[in-house]
């Protein structure tokens, strides 16, 4: 998928410019700022805590953009909720570095960082 088109569809960022459309379950999957989960080696779902049955799962929507296209409001009602959910590289040092130690973060974004240290 190309950044023109990845308004359509439910677009996940997995390259500077590769987007893939995610269906279910996927697409169920919601964000926090506070997430249980996250997405590693590109397209795999890892859980960070217990999960149980009924628990909804959630992953923090930066960890997958870095395109200065899309930004959104945050209602997440987390104690840590950054009222905005927007590129990786706009994040807070510390969580940014927290990400990165769990290897939550797509491959490009953490080449990317790594360019920029």
């Amino acid at each position: 998928m190309l950044k023109e088109e990845y308004l359509l569809g439910n677009p996940l960022q997995i390259d500077s410019d590769k987007y893939i459309d995610i269906e279910e379950p996927g697409v169920l999957i919601n964000h926090s700022c506070e997430p249980n989960a996250g997405i590693a080696n590109t397209t795999t779902l890892i859980a960070l805590t217990d999960i149980t049955q009924h628990t909804q799962i959630f992953f923090d929507y930066s960890t997958t953009m870095s395109d200065g296209l899309w930004i959104m409001n945050c209602a997440c009602s987390s104690i840590h909720c950054r009222k905005i959910i927007e590129d990786f590289h706009l994040l807070p040092e510390l969580l940014k570095e927290k990400y990165l130690k769990m290897a939550i973060v797509q491959d490009y974004i953490v080449r990317e960082h790594a360019a920029k240290a």
